[in-house]
């Protein structure tokens, strides 16, 4: 199945090219990287409603959702035949609180490799054109925000929330460092 996805991919933006693209821009759209997520806005698409959404979407999973079921594992475990598959599939990792303030820079690390590697239609920091930067200004906004709004009532608060912004600081370097090694926006390093 790994090998059939990019193949797959390839074909349905390929598809997307010839269906809606000019004539005379269809070999260039295909063959230029920075164009390969720019359907969104031909169609007209809600990008920064989109870009909010799922900031505070992966901001309920790394904040609320990890850590609560960090806790939580093993009595789910215990009391469910089936494997709570999530926490193995893509990367994603289960952690809580204790762990996060022992190890932050191991979790935080985690994370940064989640994000890219999981979804490469998040916003990105270190693009180029405005409304690009504008995208990764509101998901980083509302990724902070939402992350907040969860952690608010934790005991160890302040601590916890200086590595949102760790977080969001540490993909910005990601993304720094893959650029200055000539990789492509939004590298991931395991999945094409």
């Amino acid at each position: 199945m790994e090998d059939i996805m990019p193949l797959l991919l390839q074909v349905c933006r390929q598809t997307l090219i010839d269906k809606y693209c000019p004539a005379n821009l269809r070999t260039s759209a295909a063959e230029t990287l920075a164009n390969q997520d720019c359907l969104m806005l031909d169609l007209e698409l809600p990008v920064v409603i989109y870009a909010k959404t799922i900031a505070e979407a992966l901001a309920t999973i790394y904040w609320s959702a990890s850590m609560y079921l960090g806790s939580q594992f093993e009595e789910l475990e215990r009391s469910s035949q089936a494997a709570c598959g999530f926490w193995d599939f893509n990367l994603c990792s289960r952690f809580d609180e204790a762990m996060l303030l022992e190890q932050p820079d191991a979790i935080i690390a985690q994370l940064v490799l989640a994000f890219f590697e999981n979804d490469p239609y998040y916003p990105l920091p270190m693009m180029e054109l405005d409304l690009e930067k504008k995208l990764w200004s509101i998901f980083s906004g509302g990724y902070i925000h939402k992350a907040d709004r969860i952690l608010v009532g934790s005991t160890n608060y302040e601590k916890l929330r200086e590595l949102l912004t760790k977080f969001l600081n540490a993909c910005v370097e990601r993304e720094r460092k893959n650029l200055r090694a000539g990789k492509r926006y939004g590298h991931r390093d395991f999945k094409s």
